[in-house]
């Protein structure tokens, strides 16, 4: 159970996905994005979702091309060894609602939930606030003081 709840491809199937996936594909949009205004539930989703996803995730998030934000359905399925990984994980990125379909012209593109890729940017450089911040900076020199004369 602990592989498959990782998102492991099981005989003749997809990904199976985990608890929290499971919970999350039976939420509303708008729920979703309210979840998604949240660096720390992205985080944490980033870690519950399949390789697949992740590596996909990335690819949207890192490579966009330069007069936009979304990326072409050829450009997203180069990296991947077959079609079956990519349908899955864009499927699921696509339930998720953490990737949305673009079509313009007969190009078809993908782009990422704008609250979500600007939380999962700040939580990957580290642009987070301290949960602790020091109060009085004379407690670290005290501490310093007494530690030299142990």
């Amino acid at each position: 159970m602990g592989s498959e709840s990782r998102g492991v491809s099981r005989e003749g199937g997809g990904p199976v996905p985990g608890p929290i996936i499971e919970e999350l594909l039976g939420w509303e949009s708008k729920e979703l994005r309210l979840l998604y205004n949240s660096r720390v539930a992205v985080c944490g989703l980033l870690r519950a979702i399949p390789p697949a996803c992740r590596h996909l995730l990335m690819r949207l998030l890192y490579l966009p091309n330069s007069d936009s934000s979304s990326i072409p359905y050829e450009v997203a399925r180069a990296s991947f060894e077959s079609d079956r990984s990519y349908q899955a994980a864009s499927t699921q990125l696509l339930d998720l609602k953490i990737m949305e379909r673009e079509a313009i012209g007969n190009v078809i593109s993908f782009t990422l939930n704008a609250a979500f890729a600007e939380n999962l940017r700040k939580s990957i450089s580290m642009d987070l606030e301290a949960p602790f911040q020091r109060v009085d900076g004379s407690v670290c020199h005290i501490l310093t003081r007494r530690s030299e004369y142990n």
